[in-house]
């Protein structure tokens, strides 16, 4: 039997550095979209059998109270781009251009507080690919801005104001007491 060697002797102090040139970037541009199925299971199968085309199909699950958006499949968009130019915990600043309308993925987590600006206005943020997040986008260059402001943020904030006002109010009376 081979003697089984510990990882780190078989390094012998070099990185091993492995590239996957089919992976996905972190935020692209898609031109198609299919319904995301009714079931996990379901959709993992779309995606696994799907792999080459997600560069330009994205597995859209709508926005409550947003219906699906409707693209027209112009087909793949050589011209399309999306770049992340600022990227922090709770805010995510995107830059897009394409000839043809579209929905910008960002493969960072969907989950709900998000909140999506399309050059200033307001714009659902729908799940795509099971995992990420998608702003559907016109034809032409546009700033997509992600916030994270999660509905419990603003209790928060309202409870601290609250409670600073309550400590402001007996400040004074505690002064006069001493």
């Amino acid at each position: 039997m081979k003697e089984r060697l510990p990882v780190a002797a078989m390094l012998r102090g070099r990185p091993l550095i492995y590239a996957n040139p089919g992976a996905l970037p972190r935020a692209f541009r898609v031109t198609r979209l299919e319904p995301e199925p009714p079931t996990p299971e379901a959709a993992h199968e779309w995606l696994a059998s799907h792999g080459p085309s997600l560069r330009t199909t994205a597995l859209l699950h709508p926005a409550p109270g947003a219906s699906m958006p409707d693209l027209v499949d112009a087909g793949p968009d050589p011209s399309a781009e999306a770049r992340i130019e600022a990227h922090a915990a709770d805010r995510v600043t995107i830059r897009t251009r394409g000839a043809t309308p579209g929905v910008v993925i960002l493969m960072d987590a969907f989950y709900p507080g998000w909140t999506a600006t399309l050059d200033g206005a307001s714009v659902p943020i729908h799940r795509a690919n099971r995992v990420g997040r998608g702003v559907v986008v016109p034809a032409g260059e546009h700033l997509i801005e992600m916030q994270y402001r999660p509905s419990h943020w603003f209790l928060c904030v309202a409870a601290s104001l609250l409670g600073l006002a309550a400590c402001a109010a007996l400040a004074p009376r505690r002064a006069r007491q001493v």
